[in-house]
């Protein structure tokens, strides 16, 4: 028989659905940190000789739920922006430096038309002269271009030379997108989570759920990218209060159940 006494251990798993729909839109396993915090005001009465406190009146209880995802998931993001992940085919702008063969350079995509800049490359990432549209056979610093094929100047391009070409191309209908907007925020969700406590008693593990009834993701958010660290996306989840009728019917404002499961 379990004790009262647990001691708590490992992150939550936890599940995300739509509040409205109860739709799941996300199972997360993979987090480094997961915590609930509670926190509340307390406003203080003091009086007589020495101002001591006679009185305390509690207000303002508020809780976050926050998580640390090692692993960037893009449907989080999108959750995160309040605006839906796109599958689509999309306008995808790109750099690339080229080098010539026999004055032709092949691009990796086809250039949406007007798009496409090409430079000779100067000192290492510089963008050098600019190459033009126009004809390449009789005049310098001018290119054609059929598909990907860009034909370049004899004297501009003798072979080996390398070029900067800028340009946007049609990426494949299954491109995702994240947009982070100016005017769209995230909705309200609901969070339940798994986690294992252990029995001070028998040493037993146990299983344990938290049910957040109502949460809504803060807007501010950080995704850093460095060379010596991967990503890390932090988040924190405002929790809301629900109604719930107990079974003496009773009514509670319940920011969140935590369940030991024997």
């Amino acid at each position: 028989m379990a004790s009262k006494q647990i001691a708590i251990k490992e992150v939550l798993n936890f599940n995300i659905f739509d509040y409205t729909t109860g739709e799941s839109k996300f199972y997360v396993d993979y987090a480094g940190m997961s915590s609930v915090e509670m926190t509340a005001e307390r406003l203080d009465l003091r009086g007589g000789q020495g101002n001591f406190k006679l009185v305390s009146f509690d207000h303002t209880k508020n809780a976050t739920m926050k998580s640390e995802l090692p692993l960037v998931d893009l449907e989080f993001i999108a959750l995160l922006t309040g605006k839906a992940l796109a599958i689509e085919s999309r306008e995808i702008p790109k750099r690339e430096v080229l080098t010539a063969t026999s004055q032709i350079i092949t691009l990796s995509a086809t250039p949406v038309t007007g798009t496409l800049k090409i430079y000779a490359l100067s000192s290492d990432r510089d963008n050098g002269t600019e190459q033009t549209v126009g004809t390449p056979v009789t005049t310098v610093n001018e290119y054609s271009i059929s598909g990907q094929a860009v034909t370049l100047n004899v004297t501009t391009a003798p072979d080996a030379t390398q070029f900067v070409c800028t340009y946007n191309y049609d990426s494949a209908a299954t491109t995702r997108t994240m947009t982070f907007t100016a005017d769209k925020f995230p909705g309200y969700f609901r969070i339940t989570g798994d986690g294992i406590v252990t029995d001070q008693v028998d040493g037993a593990d146990y299983y344990t759920k938290f049910d957040m009834l109502k949460v809504k993701p803060q807007n501010n958010f950080t995704l850093t990218m460095q060379s010596t660290e991967a990503t890390k996306l932090n988040i924190t989840f405002d929790l809301y209060a629900v109604d719930v009728t107990n079974d003496d019917g009773s009514t509670d404002k319940v920011y969140l159940n935590m369940y030991e499961l024997i």
